[in-house]
């Protein structure tokens, strides 16, 4: 037995030592630092634990054996999980990614909840794993990592983790506007001692629903605060081909759907927008729906999860996360309007500003422009 722990040892660090030797060959940007040395610090950890396991095994006691197996065991399921969500993204940097890690990288600065939080990008859909202790994990399509169209998006991902973030604080606000809603549905009953038992079930699961809808709502709340009239542009090119369920979802599938109907999104962002002066952007992305709506002959209903009598009573507790989360505004920023973007003088909201204005003016001809530009964020 002794033999076989000591041969699987020696293959278990051999297999970390092969990860820290991908590392050092890999070149990476400077926004990928903070992540580099937090991943050689967790192989660091791994090979402590090792030689404390090599030492055990030194000492030639049976009796320990099983000790010894079980946690080299453990040791190894913890490092091939994280090594296998982790190591990919540096493995697979071709410095495609470099303007939305540059970008991600200044909002980073500009939050002290991820100032030097290391942070990463892998392929996927957009997403994040908003952990606190390690790096923060961003999704991202192949393709939006070339565009510059779509990083406004980056801004709702970030609102997930300042949620993680503000844990305790947004919880508590969500559960008032669960509180709220419940109220609102069982107000009609009230001179109703007998309310049946389907009636409270269903309740229940609007209010649980909430839990969840109240978040998406929120880090949409945050990207309108980052990115300004371009989150609204973002947001609707890229959800308004998602089909009759951006309008219309039916009861039995709104139970405890992650994401609001698109449509209520919609609603608030229109809302929101208007209060930061955002007017004539809200109004188009109103009519842009509503066109889209009546095309599709589509009638709003949302089961009793959603009214309008609700709005107020969620816009006020989404004003008080802001408040309590703090994130960044484009508010806070000079933005003059750039006709060319020059890294030295303008920052990344002007240059996202300047991307939708270019493909606004010329669809056909943006994406020449966007590839030049990113060389040049690149350098």
């Amino acid at each position: 037995m002794q033999a076989i722990l000591e041969r699987s040892t020696q293959e278990f660090h051999r297999e970390v030592n092969l990860a820290i030797d991908l590392v050092k060959s890999k070149k990476i940007p400077d926004e990928l630092e903070l992540f580099k040395t937090w991943l050689y610090a967790f192989y660091g950890k791994i090979n402590d634990e090792l030689k404390r396991i090599s030492y055990w095994i030194t000492l030639n006691d049976p009796s320990i054996y099983p000790d010894i197996f079980l946690e080299l065991s453990k040791l190894q399921r913890y490092f091939r999980l994280l090594n296998s969500r982790y190591l990919p993204s540096l493995h697979r940097h071709n410095n495609g990614d470099i303007a939305s890690l540059k970008i991600l990288d200044w909002i980073h600065t500009l939050h002290t909840q991820t100032t030097n939080k290391p942070f990463l990008i892998v392929d996927g859909d957009f997403g994040i794993y908003p952990t606190i202790e390690s790096p923060l994990t961003y999704s991202l399509p192949v393709t939006s990592q070339y565009s510059l169209l779509h990083t406004p998006l980056f801004f709702h991902e970030l609102g997930h983790y300042l949620y993680t973030y503000h844990d305790s604080e947004m919880n508590q606000l969500v559960n008032e506007l669960q509180k709220k809603i419940e109220e609102r549905l069982t107000t009609p009953f009230q001179n109703n001692d007998l309310v049946s038992e389907e009636e409270k079930k269903r309740i229940k699961i609007v209010v649980e629903t909430w839990y969840e809808w109240a978040q998406e709502l929120y880090c949409d709340a945050v990207g309108l605060e980052i990115g300004g009239a371009t989150y609204l542009k973002t947001f609707s090119q890229y959800l308004l081909l998602s089909g009759k369920t951006a309008f219309y979802v039916k009861v039995a599938d709104l139970a405890k759907r992650s994401h609001p109907v698109t449509m209520i999104r919609i609603k608030f962002l229109i809302s929101r927008a208007k209060k930061l002066g955002l007017e004539k952007e809200a109004n188009q992305l109103e009519a842009e729906w509503k066109s889209v709506a009546t095309m599709l002959n589509m009638k709003e209903d949302y089961f009793g999860y959603y009214a309008d009598e609700y709005h107020n009573d969620i816009n006020n507790i989404l004003d008080d996360m802001i408040t309590e989360s703090s994130p960044m505004r484009f508010t806070d920023f000079s933005l003059p309007e750039i006709a060319n973007y020059d890294p030295k003088r303008d920052n990344y909201l002007q240059l996202i500003n300047l991307a939708w204005k270019k493909y606004t003016d010329d669809p056909l001809g943006y994406s020449a422009w966007e590839r030049q530009i990113l060389q040049v964020v690149a350098q």
